[in-house]
């Protein structure tokens, strides 16, 4: 018998999440990723990472986040996370070759095209659609 509905289902989607793992080898699941038994575990880590933004509400225990984060939890968004990605390629490329002229075949070891990244944000900055951020 379940005593504790809610920490049962934790630890089901928390079994689901660790499956993907092993599966994957990270945690960057698709928000319309549903695995093999119809759960839908990229809309639980999207709404995991909502639940987190609201520090001063948020309901994950600190067990919790510990054993997300040991699994590889990413917590910023796909989109935030892709941008991030992206902006640390242009940080290490300016560090090995202290320029920002980035040649058009130049690809990333993720297989970025670093111009066409680099040139849609500033497409982004003058039509004022890149965040101050």
């Amino acid at each position: 018998m379940v005593w504790d509905v809610p920490d049962y289902m934790w630890e089901e989607n928390f079994a689901a999440a660790v499956r993907y793992h092993k599966q994957h080898g990270d945690l960057d699941v698709p928000v319309n990723y549903i695995d093999d038994t119809g759960f839908k575990l990229g809309q639980w880590f999207a709404n995991l990472r909502g639940i987190r933004k609201k520090a001063d509400t948020c309901t994950l225990t600190d067990e919790q986040i510990s054993r997300l984060d040991a699994l590889g939890m990413i917590w910023e968004d796909r989109i935030d996370k892709q941008w991030n990605d992206a902006f640390k390629a242009l940080c290490d490329y300016y560090d090995k070759y202290h320029s920002l002229k980035v040649p058009r075949d130049y690809k990333t070891e993720n297989g970025l095209i670093l111009q066409m990244w680099l040139g849609t944000q500033r497409r982004r900055y003058k039509t004022g659609k890149l965040s101050e951020e």
